[in-house]
């Protein structure tokens, strides 16, 4: 979780300790994080011979597993400084969905093979770039906030896309 939505999170699971708020934080990084990973499983799995429904399941095992495992940790991280309650741990769960949700459409998209509405090869090609377009908004969203126009926007949006594109790489080239 990166610094900024970590205080954030933090601070909003206090708050709702003290007043009883119900809205949680979103971790901006957590769903950053799970399009990189959904980028990750698809391609790298896209280099075997795995079918579309197999590709399908390891990302959504994947993305879950990164997200219990980002969700204890905040939780373990918590607890070092004193007791946390229940619904302290569900608001941590839910500020990190956003990772899950960067998982949805690539998954519907690697279903339409399995289901005969497209071929497999064009399934994962348009998985992988349902995960890429994930990344550019991503960029985009960065570059709006720079509050520099629309020039510099894409111009960000494409460099931190190529980035994610590199980690990518890195990652499938480790995996393979």
């Amino acid at each position: 979780m990166d610094p900024l939505s970590r205080e954030a999170v933090t601070a909003s699971v206090a708050a709702d300790a003290r007043h009883g708020a119900t809205s949680p934080g979103w971790d901006r990084a957590s769903a950053i994080y799970g399009s990189l990973l959904v980028v990750t499983l698809v391609a790298a799995q896209a280099r075997s011979d795995a079918v579309t429904a197999f590709i399908a399941g390891t990302v959504v095992v994947g993305v879950v597993a990164f997200w219990l495992t980002e969700v204890w940790t905040e939780v373990i991280t918590l607890r070092t400084v004193g007791p946390i309650t229940r619904d302290q741990v569900v608001r941590l769960a839910r500020a990190e969905l956003p990772m899950l949700w960067a998982a949805v459409l690539p998954t519907i998209l690697l279903a339409s093979s399995t289901v005969g509405l497209t071929a497999p090869e064009l399934a994962t090609g348009l998985a992988l770039a349902a995960g890429v377009g994930q990344l550019f908004v991503w960029g985009l969203i960065v570059g709006r906030a720079m509050d520099r126009g629309w020039g510099i926007a894409l111009a960000v949006a494409l460099v931190d896309c190529a980035l994610g594109l590199l980690i990518v790489a890195l990652k499938v080239w480790v995996l393979h």
